[in-house]
């Protein structure tokens, strides 16, 4: 905060004093890999506040996020009866917005300006194919945001009494994500 003061993480009354915070998401994501050790991935991803203590002095924050995703695939790929297995290690860096779907609750008009952030980890994953184009994706990754908005507050009683902060959040996740794959064909002149 401005003054310098922190927010302490607070866990939502059903999650264990361990978890800080819980939030599904939703994304969507496109892999290309020239080569077969190597890739690169554009992912979105939007992730919604979640209600009750798990809030930032009392406002909920969306995240969307737009990443670029590096990957590199570990030397142990299987086959499997009719698919196969490709673990690999990624570093997704991007932009980051936050957006505010709940306001601070006092008696004060409240603008979030939300301004670009930045989104950094490392992942580690494992694609599992059933088939020649279908499968599956499981991914474990850290995930660090930076981001920062312009509140301009607005006393109900006194408009005249606006005043302008600047509100920085750290946002750091360990990420589980699971998701659906189809590969496209290769052409003939790409190997396996």
């Amino acid at each position: 905060m401005p003054d310098g003061s922190r927010a302490s993480p607070s866990c939502a009354p059903q999650l264990p004093p361990s978890f800080c915070k819980i939030a599904p998401a939703l994304g969507l994501g496109m892999d290309w890999s020239p080569v077969a050790l190597f890739g690169l991935g554009l992912r979105g991803r939007w992730v919604p506040g979640i209600p009750g203590n798990g809030s930032i002095f009392g406002r909920r924050l969306d995240v969307v996020e737009v990443l670029l995703v590096p990957q590199v695939s570990l030397p142990w790929k299987t086959r499997i009866p009719r698919g196969g297995a490709r673990p690999y290690v990624a570093a997704p860096v991007g932009l980051a917005w936050s957006f505010e779907s709940r306001t601070w609750e006092r008696a004060v008009q409240e603008d979030w300006n939300a301004r670009p952030g930045l989104s950094a980890g490392a992942a580690l994953g494992l694609e599992l194919y059933w088939g020649a184009r279908w499968g599956t994706l499981l991914e474990l990754d850290y995930r660090a945001r930076f981001l920062s908005a312009d509140v301009v507050s607005t006393p109900l009683a006194e408009p005249a009494s606006q005043a302008t902060e600047r509100v920085t959040v750290i946002q750091h996740q360990l990420v589980f994500s699971v998701g659906l794959l189809f590969g496209l064909p290769r052409t003939a002149d790409e190997s396996e």
